[in-house]
C-alpha cells in the first residue's frame, strides 16, 4: 500500500467527494474495487459484515492515534516547559558575564532574541491541543462497545466448550439415531419401487421364452406319429 501523503507537496489536490463512483480517492487508498462494491451492493449481507470489520479496524486505529498523539503532545509540552526554564537562566548568567561589553544583546546585535513563545503554558496552543484530544479519548472511552450479553460470556467459557462439545456429540448421535435408519427406509422404498415396475411391466416387456411351447405338448399321440414316420424314413433308406 502507498504510503500516506503528509501535506508537504504542494501539487496535492483534493477533489469534492465523488458518492457514486468514488473518484475523489485514488486507486491506492481504496479499501475494495467497483466490481466487489457492485457485488455487496446485490447481496447487502456481505457488504454490511466487511463494513463492520472495516470499522472496527478504524475505530482500533484511530483510538491508538488519538493515545499516541495525546502522549506525545504532553512529553512536548514538558520538554518545551523544561527547555525554555533553562534558556533562560542561561541567558541570565550570559548577560551578567557579558555586562562590561553591554550584554550578550548588544554583542550579537539587531539578531539578538528577546521572547521565546509560551505556547505550552497555560490557554496556550499545545495546552488547548492537550485538552481538546483528553476530551476526544474521554468520550471515546465512554463510548466503548458494550460488553457482551450472557449467552456469549458462557459460550465462550470453560462451561462453553463443554456445552460445543456436547452439542456436537448429540448432533451426531442424532444422526445415527434418526438419519441412517431414514436413509436405509428410503433407499429400500426405491428398491421396492423398482421391483415393482419390472413385476408388473406389460406381457410385450417381459423376456423371451427360451423354452417354446411346441404342439406336440398339448397332443399326446404326436409323440407316436412322428416315431413311425422316423421309422418309415429309416426302412426306405436302407431299402
Amino acid at each position: 500500500m502507498a504510503a500516506l501523503d503528509t501535506g508537504l507537496n504542494p501539487e496535492v489536490n483534493f477533489a469534492p467527494h465523488d458518492s457514486i463512483w468514488g473518484s475523489d480517492v485514488p486507486d491506492e487508498f481504496k479499501h475494495a474495487s467497483t466490481s466487489v462494491k457492485v457485488l455487496w451492493g446485490l447481496f447487502p449481507w456481505t457488504g454490511v459484515g466487511k463494513n463492520t470489520l472495516r470499522l472496527e479496524t478504524v475505530d482500533y486505529r484511530f483510538k491508538s492515534f488519538v493515545n499516541m498523539t495525546l502522549a506525545g503532545l504532553k512529553g512536548i509540552r514538558e520538554e518545551m516547559t523544561a527547555m525554555r526554564l533553562m534558556i533562560m537562566q542561561n541567558r541570565m548568567v550570559l548577560d551578567q558575564l557579558t555586562a562590561a561589553q553591554g550584554g550578550v544583546c548588544a554583542i550579537i546585535g539587531e539578531y539578538c532574541c528577546t521572547f521565546i513563545p509560551e505556547n505550552d503554558k497555560d490557554e496556550g496552543i499545545i495546552h488547548q491541543a492537550i485538552q481538546n484530544m483528553t476530551k476526544l479519548q474521554e468520550s471515546m472511552t465512554r463510548d466503548k462497545s458494550p460488553s457482551p450479553d450472557w449467552l456469549t460470556r458462557l459460550w465462550y467459557s470453560w462451561k462453553g466448550t463443554l456445552i460445543q462439545a456436547a452439542t456436537i456429540l448429540c448432533v451426531l448421535l442424532a444422526f445415527v439415531i434418526c438419519g441412517i435408519p431414514l436413509i436405509r427406509h428410503t433407499i429400500a422404498q426405491l428398491l421396492a419401487k423398482q421391483i415393482a415396475m419390472y413385476s408388473l411391466g406389460s406381457p410385450d416387456d417381459s423376456p423371451p421364452n427360451l423354452f417354446p411351447r411346441r404342439d406336440s405338448d398339448d397332443n399326446p399321440n404326436s409323440d407316436s406319429d412322428s416315431l413311425d414316420e422316423l421309422n418309415t424314413y429309416d426302412l426306405d433308406t436302407y431299402a
